[in-house]
C-alpha cells in the first residue's frame, strides 16, 4: 500500500526508533484522575491498552508536572512516587501489546486559579498556582474580558498570574525534567 499513513517512520526521539505506521494517538485531556491524589486509574490502563498497537505510538493526556502546575480539576499529575507507580501500570499495558507511549508533560500556566492552592493535595505545597511567564491575565482576543476556566469550585475567572521570576526557572526545567 502507498498511503504515507501505512509506511514505516523512524524518530530521532531519545535513542530513535521506528514505528510501523504514522497513525498516531494525539495528546489530550481527560479530566479523569483520581481525587485528592490525581493519579492514572485501571481506566486509564483499559483506556490506552485498547489503542495499543505493535509499534504504534500514544501520547497521553496532559499531566501535570507539578503542584504549581495544576489548572484543570482531576488531571493526572507526574511529582509523586504513588502517580509514577500508577503510569507505570498503563505504561506496561501499552508496552504488553508492542505500542510505545510518551507523556504529555503540562504546565497549565496562567490559565490554573488561585483556588487550586487550596485543593487537600496541594494545600501543603510551598508552592501555588498560578504562575506565569507574565502577570498577564488570560482574556478574550475580541471583548477583552477574562476567560474562565473549570475548578473545583466551578467555572472562575482567569485570575491574573504572578509573573514567573528568572531564578525560578531552573525549578521549573527540574519538574519537566522530573516528569521524564
Amino acid at each position: 500500500m502507498n498511503n504515507p499513513l501505512f509506511q514505516p517512520l523512524r524518530t530521532n526521539a531519545g535513542a530513535g526508533f521506528q514505528l510501523d505506521h504514522r497513525i498516531v494517538l494525539a495528546p489530550l485531556t481527560r479530566n479523569r484522575a483520581t481525587e485528592p491524589n490525581m493519579c492514572p486509574h485501571q481506566l486509564h490502563v483499559d483506556y490506552y491498552s485498547s489503542r495499543a498497537t505493535h509499534n504504534g505510538l500514544l501520547i497521553t493526556e496532559a499531566t501535570n508536572i507539578s503542584p504549581e502546575a495544576v489548572g484543570y480539576p482531576s488531571v493526572p499529575g507526574l511529582w509523586t512516587l504513588e502517580q509514577a507507580d500508577c503510569w507505570r501500570k498503563v505504561t506496561d499495558a501499552v508496552h504488553a501489546k508492542g505500542g510505545r507511549i510518551f507523556c504529555q508533560l503540562w504546565h497549565t500556566g496562567r490559565i490554573a486559579q488561585p483556588s487550586f492552592g487550596e485543593h487537600p493535595f496541594l494545600n501543603g505545597s510551598s508552592i501555588k498556582p498560578s504562575v506565569s511567564a507574565s502577570n498577564v491575565r488570560m482574556t478574550h482576543p475580541r471583548t477583552k474580558k477574562p476567560l474562565s476556566a473549570m475548578t473545583y469550585q466551578g467555572r472562575e475567572d482567569c485570575a491574573i498570574p504572578r509573573a514567573l521570576r528568572t531564578e525560578e526557572l531552573p525549578r521549573l526545567v527540574e519538574n519537566y525534567r522530573h516528569g521524564t
